[in-house]
């Protein structure tokens, strides 16, 4: 390696060590993250001023993070995120990799539960037995319902916000997938399922 070489590697180094958490005791050769934390409503317009807490899976590590951007070594963590008005926001993520990018929804505290109805479009034979699970896009929040044989489903007690809505088959195949954006006290929703078309009667 030339000297140019090793100076341009020491000063990349140095720069992440500078956003090193305060405090992190790193192991000889111990991979680094840099994880970029977005703060956001549940349907996805950014949220300032917000208290960060970023915390180890496996160890006894937990730190509040003084900005956004931190590097911290790779891992399993459990990330926080509080602030005046909100219900609290969690996030479980694994880092694997020079550069992690992950957003963190927060629900209002007025926010009011939806309760969730609809129907699968029967486009497939058979969709029975079916499930229809919402995913949260800026949570960890996943809720699992079944599909009447009518098709039709029902979710309670669901926080507004963006989600995908995903119809599953033996709980791995999937049939049919949408995004909702829930709001209002009740939501009417219709799912499409692909797949094998019905044959003509």
């Amino acid at each position: 390696m030339t000297n140019l070489c090793r100076a341009v590697t020491s000063r990349i180094v140095m720069l992440g060590l500078m956003n090193v958490i305060p405090g992190t005791v790193l192991a000889p050769g111990q991979e680094l993250s840099r994880v970029r934390i977005r703060v956001v409503d549940l349907r996805g317009t950014p949220v300032g001023g917000a208290r960060i807490e970023i915390k180890s899976c496996h160890n006894q590590f937990k730190r509040t993070l003084s900005k956004s951007d931190q590097v911290v070594p790779y891992g399993d963590y459990e990330i926080t995120v509080s602030r005046d008005g909100y219900r609290t926001g969690r996030r479980r993520l694994t880092l694997e990799s020079a550069d992690t990018w992950v957003t963190v929804g927060l629900s209002s505290q007025a926010s009011q539960l939806v309760r969730v109805e609809g129907k699968v479009r029967p486009s497939i034979d058979p969709v029975l037995p079916a499930w229809v699970r919402l995913i949260s896009v800026y949570s960890d929040t996943i809720l699992t319902q079944p599909v009447k044989e009518s098709g039709e489903f029902t979710v309670v007690d669901v926080l507004p916000g963006k989600y995908l809505l995903v119809v599953l088959q033996e709980e791995r195949k999937v049939l049919g997938l949408s995004e909702v954006t829930l709001s209002k006290s009740l939501e009417t929703v219709v799912v499409p399922t692909f797949g094998n078309k019905r044959r003509p009667q």
